[in-house]
């Protein structure tokens, strides 16, 4: 009855899953006497991740969580010992969610195993779901700061995508190109980078003519920070703004990581122009957005809203209320990246060092900075 209600609000809005996940506390309570079927299991995983995709509150996110994790243990026991498709798309599938909600190591660990049996299910063969499971992967991988092992199972992927859909648009391979060309600029190569974002742009605008989508609201995005670090400011903004309208209407009355991004990235293009009053009043709504899907979650996205609004308080002023924001940030970044060197936590602990000596604390500034000059230097 659970399962079938699911397909009623697949396109549902988040009080609809919220409410379905709700109602999945009474099938938490009979687990044990739940068919444990293949069938039945993937139902679950997929119920999960279609609720947690579509913004299901706190307390929904969690009891969906405990459904997936509940249910790909079920898979694990009815295929041990034995490389499968359902158990790998189980891995992969669980594995994405729970690093979107903040668990990456688990959730990294997870699409790393599913690839693994991919390679072995498809050994010698160009297949859809092992340049999935290569593209997931290489993406977590970058998202950490391993970006060479990362971007090499991108290129995988992308190489692989290009020969299945030879000759044709399709989602799967505009998101690679979207993919690889994010990286590279990021790795300093924004020529050949930026090419493979507009090719990615152009491929979704005509699969999705006329028709708000969450890819195309992506490239949107990308191709407009990308012209906007390379100069073009003015239609770098533009592009992110249409993203951010198109995403407000895709998730209208919802928190979302999607919306929050593109929240974040205008109000960041703003305050880089100089429209502080703006910026801010965006940047702020998107750390809102993000303390509120994260409530009781360390994430990379909740770091950096808070180093974000920090910086732009400090630009106009509020200098004690920026540094506290950057402090908070620095923290959670230490927590996020413990025991590992990390781009984004050499940035915080630049970025508070430099705010230290500014109010005075020469001495606690230089040796965060110090110990941010140390970790470039082994990056």
């Amino acid at each position: 009855m659970i399962l079938a209600s699911a397909g009623w609000l697949s396109g549902a809005t988040d009080l609809g899953w919220s409410l379905l996940a709700r109602a999945c506390v009474s099938l938490v309570g009979v687990y044990p006497r739940v068919p444990t079927t293949a069938t039945m299991m993937g139902a679950l995983i997929t119920f999960g991740a279609q609720g947690l995709s579509a913004g299901a509150d706190l307390e929904g996110r969690r009891i969906l969580q405990e459904g997936m994790t509940f249910a790909l243990n079920k898979m694990r026991k009815l295929y041990a010992g034995v490389n499968h498709v359902a158990l790998a798309t189980s891995l992969s599938i669980v594995g994405v969610r729970l690093e979107e909600m903040g668990e990456r190591p688990s959730g990294i660990a997870l699409q790393c195993e599913a690839l693994h049996m991919m390679r072995i299910l498809y050994a010698g063969m160009d297949h859809a779901q092992l340049a999935t499971s290569l593209s997931n992967v290489g993406n977590s991988l970058d998202a950490m700061g391993q970006r060479p092992a990362g971007i090499a199972l991108q290129r995988e992927a992308l190489d692989m995508r290009r020969r299945l859909y030879f000759g044709k648009d399709h989602p799967d391979l505009a998101a690679s190109l979207n993919n690889v060309g994010y990286s590279l600029a990021e790795m300093g190569e924004r020529a050949p980078g930026i090419s493979l974002q507009r090719e990615a742009l152009a491929m979704r605008r005509r699969l999705n003519a006329d028709v708000d989508h969450p890819a195309l609201a992506t490239s949107l995005n990308a191709v407009g920070i990308s012209r906007a670090q390379t100069g073009d400011r003015a239609a770098g903004v533009a592009l992110q703004r249409e993203a951010l309208d198109m995403r407000r209407r895709l998730y209208a009355g919802v928190d979302h990581p999607a919306l929050a991004a593109s929240l974040s990235n205008v109000g960041n293009s703003l305050v880089a122009i100089g429209d502080h009053v703006p910026g801010m009043a965006l940047e702020r709504e998107a750390l809102a957005m993000r303390r509120r899907l994260y409530a009781g979650v360390d994430h990379t996205d909740l770091a950096a809203s808070l180093n974000n609004v920090g910086h732009s308080l400090e630009a106009m002023g509020d200098r004690a209320a920026g540094v506290a924001l950057k402090r908070e940030a620095l923290e959670m970044r230490r927590r996020l990246h413990a025991g590992v060197d990390h781009p984004q936590l050499a940035a915080s602990l630049n970025n508070v060092g430099a705010s230290l000596e500014a109010l005075g604390d020469r001495a606690g500034g230089v040796a965060l900075q110090r110990e941010a000059l140390d970790m470039m230097r082994r990056l």
